[in-house]
């Protein structure tokens, strides 16, 4: 039964999909709409009474079909999978305008009215909230190796088409704008229809940089303030005195800065992006002002200006002569329109790549005289120009702060080859890369570039190697240097590190000038990959303590700067639940999350909902330091993860790295080698490209080939035997999950990874592997775990079915599996061909590629 919440979504996704009907029949024909409504009733069917037979006459008519009726259905449904997913976005505002609207509502869970309601309800005083505030300091990674399937100029389209349902809920129509509602809608989806869905050549790292600024300059721009400010007026409202809430919240990048075995990435392309940067910045910066100057009409004569405003506007006539005389027939009287045009000449003027503002500091200091006048003047729009100040604070002249990636084998070889005077073209780079840090600084904008994260550390060398380098060239304690724990073992070691490198005099030198401050990275995707999930998250957890306690021991001010991806086996999962799991004492206001792939755009991709997920990262962070009750970790509690874990890390190894046929199984069960074929990303699949090691292959690809057969494996496999295999009473399991934050988190997380797998999609996967003996050993391996996690889930959680307590996402899963289906039967009869023929055929690969797009938005997930 549908809940009644859910029921105008299931009305939006009827009306899109009859509007895609008509599109269908218009464009592809009567065969074509009857072969998806064919396929579709089929697989719903096939999912409420499973019937053999049924099944292989369907497989047998997808092998009878045309290859271009077939590329056309899986358009099809493809498509109907982008609406679906467009009508849940565009519900999650119509649910939060549904709070909002309520008299005496009961906020939002994990809005921020609510956690300023639950601060003033627990009696946190206002001394207590600014003293954490003033100490905040939360940062969004955009990253440069995005798994977003679809083509920006889809996202584009799709999105003015969200925007058409959002102004719909709000407007009451009459018949004739109804229709025309519907027309506009219809000629949307008419577009997209007609519309490449896959790229014809690889994305290049500019491309990525281009994709990130277009959600700097679309959404973050303004909603990162926005939300910011949103804080304070409910801490104010509730408080009854002002609460200031500082720029707490910033977007990072690594996209143009991603070096880590990508050889595309270069120093050139570094400098290029911070450069388009600082532009769009300017850009956003002369639109704010000009604004400002159509709506500030304020006369000299009714609100007098302040002495400093006259005294700055001689300055500047001074200083810019030329500029002055323009104004003097324009805005007489009107002091406050004269500076914000001597503003908008200053910022016009560096566009064109002339003297305009020497620093951020003095451009805000302009903005900053304006607002004190108007606010002097009582004028209501002091509260526009210190909103422009907030955005100055927060994006100053570069916009978006660039991580500079590269691995410790690469820094090494650099340190060599410095050493030696003998360079190649790889080590030349890496010094060039770390010279055009310095350029970057200087030339755009000193938070431009100021953090480089070293991949694969798994010593203190590698990190004194890298100072070594930064040191040669002017640059220690102007760059955070940001070692990257990912591998189990590095995990369980890298306090070690650190201990030994805030023991070494110059490094500790550095660190003064950095504020003490030392951020450290902790991989969730390799840690994954090498252990399973469970290990991976356990020893993630107690990595987080180890280093938390030994930089307590120093008097180092810490930053965890977490490496999440989009699945959950690669750390993704809602990312405020995800932040409440974290050991408290670990996160002490300070946190860096990436967001990766296409969680970049499912989360930020509309501006509505860009404000719902920052106020749930804002939210997370400000409950989990003033709201939670202190955790008295329970000795049975750990005693028992450690054996869980334990058990899971052993089965988990014993399949993916000690089973001799599992590389093949791998291979030849999973689209792998379409993936690479598919231009998603500009960085190689593999770290090497001749090996086929399960080791040298990327997360980002190993997560997605496992969610296109259905499998999700790197979400769930190895827990399952562990509970099994624990001796411990399940009851104390069942503690941990209603009264340990993590704990739950790693069993809700897993849960819905295992609801998105299906057992029986992922066995006509497995059909696909030549050795069927070898085949059949190795998924009913995987069968078997997959049921013993379904039961050991129930027992843990004591509920009766899974995501038993999270109706919406069940919903969302059963609506869209049977149609998920139906593209895993055409990509697993595509791939049977594709491989058949040599993969020589163009026509086939454009098919098969657009078939794993199809199932990506289907799943909501690639990798």
């Amino acid at each position: 039964m549908i809940p009644e919440k859910l029921a105008p979504l299931r009305a939006d996704i009827d009306f899109l999909a009859r509007l895609l009907g008509d599109v269908i029949l218009t464009h592809a024909g009567e065969d074509v709409y009857k072969a998806v409504e064919h396929a579709r009733s089929t697989t719903l069917q096939l999912r409420q009474t499973y019937d053999p037979d049924l099944e292989k006459r369907f497989l047998k008519w997808i092998q009878t079909l045309e290859l271009t009726t077939a590329t056309e259905v899986i358009r099809a449904f493809t498509l109907y999978f982008q609406l679906v997913n467009l009508a849940e976005e565009v519900h999650r505002i119509r649910r939060r305008r549904y709070y909002e609207n309520v008299p005496d509502h009961a906020p939002q869970r994990g809005s921020l009215e609510e956690v300023a309601l639950k601060l003033s309800a627990r009696g946190v005083t206002p001394p207590e909230i600014q003293a954490f505030l003033n100490r905040l300091s939360i940062e969004i990674v955009l990253t440069a190796h995005p798994t977003e399937a679809q083509r920006q100029t889809i996202l584009t389209k799709l999105l003015r088409i969200a925007f058409l349902l959002i102004d719909h809920e709000r407007t009451r129509l009459t018949p004739p704008e109804e229709e025309t509602f519907k027309q506009h809608v219809r000629g949307e989806i008419d577009a997209l229809w007609q519309t490449e869905e896959i790229r014809r050549k690889k994305i290049s790292p500019l491309d990525e940089a281009e994709n990130g600024l277009f959600y700097m300059d679309q959404v973050f721009f303004d909603r990162v303030p926005r939300t910011l400010k949103k804080l304070e007026r409910h801490l104010n409202q509730f408080y009854g005195r002002h609460i200031r809430v500082p720029e707490a919240l910033h977007i990072g990048s690594w996209m143009g800065g991603d070096r880590d075995a990508n050889p595309y990435v270069t120093h050139e392309i570094t400098r290029q992006v911070a450069e388009k940067s600082k532009r769009l910045a300017l850009r956003k910066y002369v639109e704010a002002v000009d604004d400002l100057i159509g709506r500030c009409s304020l006369s000299s004569d009714l609100a007098p200006p302040p002495v400093a405003l006259t005294a700055s506007l001689k300055s500047d006539a001074k200083r810019f002569p030329a500029h002055a005389r323009t104004l003097e027939g324009r805005f007489l009287h009107e002091p406050y329109r004269q500076k914000l045009s001597f503003i908008k000449h200053k910022l016009q003027r560096m566009l064109a790549g002339f003297q305009g503002y020497r620093s951020t500091e003095e451009f805000l200091q302009d903005a900053d005289r304006v607002r004190q006048a108007l606010d002097q003047a009582k004028s209501a729009m002091s509260d526009d120009v210190e909103f422009l100040c907030r955005q100055i604070r927060l994006f100053g002249f570069h916009l978006v702060s660039l991580d500079i990636r590269d691995n410790a084998q690469a820094v090494h070889a650099a340190y060599e080859a410095k050493k030696s005077g003998v360079h190649t073209p790889a080590t030349k780079e890496v010094i060039q890369t770390i010279r055009g840090i310095r350029h970057i600084q200087e030339k755009v904008d000193p938070k431009s570039a100021t953090a480089y994260v070293l991949s694969m550390t798994h010593r203190k060398e590698d990190v004194l190697e890298l100072f070594a380098l930064i040191q040669k060239e002017g640059l220690a304690g102007r760059v955070d240097l940001v070692p990257l724990f990912e591998t189990i073992e590095d995990l369980r070691h890298c306090d070690e590190v650190m201990m030994e490198l805030y023991r070494h005099p110059a490094y500790r030198k550095h660190l003064k000038k950095r504020g003490s401050i030392q951020e450290i990275m902790v991989g969730y995707s390799d840690s994954n990959k090498d252990g399973g999930y469970f290990t991976s998250g356990w020893e993630l957890y107690k990595a987080q303590m180890d280093l938390t306690e030994t930089a307590k021991h120093f008097g180092i001010k810490q930053i965890l700067f977490h490496g999440r991806g989009g699945a959950i086996g690669r750390g993704g999962g809602p990312v405020n639940q995800a932040i409440l799991a974290q050991p408290p004492e670990t996160v002490q206001g300070r946190i860096k999350i990436t967001e990766q792939g296409e969680m970049i755009y499912s989360k930020y991709g509309n501006p509505y909902l860009a404000e719902r997920n920052l106020e749930l990262i804002l939210s997370a962070m400000i409950e989990g330091e003033l709201l939670r009750d202190p955790l008295e970790l329970d000795a049975e509690w750990v005693k028992a993860a450690e054996a869980v874990s334990q058990f899971s890390y052993k089965a988990y190894r014993a399949l993916i790295y000690d089973d001799p046929d599992f590389e093949t199984f791998f291979s030849q069960c999973t689209p792998i080698h379409e993936i690479q074929e598919l231009n998603i990303g500009s960085r190689p699949a593999r770290r090497m490209a001749s090996s086929t090691r399960i080791e040298d292959l990327r997360a980002i690809p190993w997560g997605f080939s496992w969610t296109q057969s259905r499998y999700t494996l790197p979400g769930w496999y190895g827990f399952g035997s562990a509970v099994r295999q624990w001796q411990g009473d399940v009851k104390i399991l069942r503690q941990m999950y209603h009264r340990w934050p993590f704990f739950k988190a790693q069993v809700d997380f897993m849960e819905m990874s295992a609801q998105k797998a299906d057992m029986h999609i992922a066995r006509r996967y497995a059909e696909l592997v030549e050795d069927k003996a070898m085949s059949q050993r190795i998924f009913s391996r995987i069968e078997e775990e997959y049921r013993w996690l379904r039961e050991g889930i129930l027992q843990i959680t004591s509920e009766k079915e899974t995501l038993q307590t999270n109706p919406t996402l069940q919903s969302s899963i059963k609506l869209r599996n049977p149609y998920v289906d139906a593209l895993s039967y055409f990509q697993i009869s595509l791939l049977k061909e594709w491989r058949a023929t040599g993969r020589t055929r163009e026509d086939v690969k454009r098919a098969v590629l657009l078939s794993i797009n199809g199932v990506a938005n289907g799943m909501r997930n690639t990798g």
